[in-house]
């Protein structure tokens, strides 16, 4: 395949994938047919199912590229500090601001919380625990489920506000929100 011809493809499965995104917003994926996705992308079938298997698949795919590139993004801030990795977080999420309005609106939560916090707060248990008066694994696998539903419904909400507040201004946000502590 000459370079050309690549590129060809490329923006084929780009558009194709840009022209789920956009139908999701409008309705549920179940509702998304192929012959939908192809004429809005001037497509023949033959073409989308040179990329994709189904709607299901390209769903799939979209996620998974998703997810790594956001995973990568937030392992790189790691390097820095927790403030950087958080940062870069938020930054690739208003990047692509589109496809996560709509895939965090579907219910969907990121799976970058689950992957990378769980192991950070893993690593650093003894710290938690201490700050967060946690004794067993088991109040340490709920705060995880506490924190990550939490991110992910404040990172929701800061969608649904066209991402108003920079993502300093939401990392300070979410510090707050960490730092607080139960009145005892």
């Amino acid at each position: 395949m000459n370079i050309k011809e690549n590129q060809r493809f490329q923006q084929t499965h780009t558009q194709i994938m840009d022209t789920l995104i956009h139908l999701l917003k409008e309705k549920d994926l179940k509702q998304i047919s192929v012959s939908e996705i192809c004429r809005e992308v001037h497509i023949n079938r033959s073409t989308f199912y040179e990329h994709f298997v189904d709607v299901y698949d390209l769903m799939q795919k979209i996620e998974k590229d998703m997810s790594k590139e956001l995973k990568d993004c937030y392992q790189q801030g790691m390097m820095v500090s927790n403030k950087e990795a958080f940062l870069n977080l938020f930054c690739y999420v208003r990047k692509k601001k589109k496809f996560y309005s709509v895939y965090l609106g579907q219910g969907n939560m990121l799976p970058i919380t689950g992957e990378l916090l769980g192991a950070d707060f893993q690593r650093d248990g003894a710290t938690l625990a201490e700050i967060r008066w946690i004794t067993s694994q088991v109040q340490l696998d709920y705060h995880l489920d506490f924190f990550r539903a939490g991110i992910n419904a404040i990172i929701r909400h800061w969608l649904d506000r066209d991402c108003a507040e920079s993502p300093d201004e939401l990392y300070d946000i979410l510090e707050k929100e960490y730092q607080s502590t139960p009145n005892t």
